[in-house]
């Protein structure tokens, strides 16, 4: 019985590492890596959208990391994307006030200048939530 045990202790700690570790992790069997396969792909940069104010994003690994100025309160939150079982998903985050959700549903142009989608909210730091809410990122040249 130790043994199932240590063994379980194991397995839960591996997964919990996997879930924590977000786009540093994304890297495994699950994940294509979106270089060797043809997918529509953002642009590096900045986009503009209402609600989100300016979005940065940059490559890393096989995700888009980056940051929105539109927030309620000061400072900025946070964008991971990431491509997974053949279409992009991801989240967003704002740190300052506990607030957090989903981006799904996610198209990218042909030339990586507009990302579309819908959001949601899954911890409303207290400004209320939402679902299936779209947005629409738009380059900056």
């Amino acid at each position: 019985m130790i043994k199932n045990t240590f063994v379980r202790s194991l397995l839960l700690a591996g997964i919990i590492i996997a879930l924590l570790a977000g786009c540093a992790g994304t890297q495994g069997a699950v994940e294509k890596n979106v270089d060797t396969v043809q997918v529509l792909q953002p642009k590096t940069g900045s986009y503009s959208g209402y609600g989100w104010g300016i979005v940065e994003l940059a490559k890393s690994g096989n995700c888009y990391t980056g940051t929105y100025t539109d927030t309620w309160a000061s400072g900025k939150g946070t964008i991971e994307l990431r491509y997974k079982d053949g279409s992009w998903e991801g989240s967003w985050r704002e740190p300052a006030i506990d607030r957090e959700g989903t981006l799904y549903d996610i198209k990218i142009s042909q030339d990586g200048e507009r990302i579309t989608g819908l959001h949601d909210v899954t911890k409303d730091g207290g400004k209320g939530s939402f679902a299936d809410l779209e947005f629409i990122w738009e380059f900056d040249s």
